[in-house]
């Protein structure tokens, strides 16, 4: 049990939420959806960013489930469709008790 909070879904539109108040207008976030990791359900929402100075798009995913009295999260950030494939080629091998 998380002192704080229980569930995964709350913890991650905390971590959301932060993340929206510094966003610049660019920036893109996704709903928080339920998902399974390694046989365990875990809440997931993703983010886009664009560095349009530098032309340089940047995509994260974040993760999070409770475990006993703490969070594991997980985040992916990749800029293109082959480290994306790769991240979640490992994500895909995580196992969990």
């Amino acid at each position: 049990h998380n002192p704080l909070m229980d569930d995964g879904g709350d913890y991650l539109q905390e971590l959301k939420d932060g993340l929206e108040m510094l966003a610049v207008e660019t920036d893109r976030f996704s709903a928080i959806s339920a998902t399974t990791v390694g046989g365990k359900e875990f809440y997931k929402f993703e983010t886009y960013s664009i560095d349009t100075e530098n032309d340089v798009e940047t995509f994260q995913e974040f993760y999070a489930t409770p475990i006993k009295d703490y969070w594991l999260l997980i985040a992916l950030t990749y800029c293109d469709e082959g480290q994306k494939a790769q991240l979640k080629e490992t994500l895909e091998g995580i196992k969990l008790k």
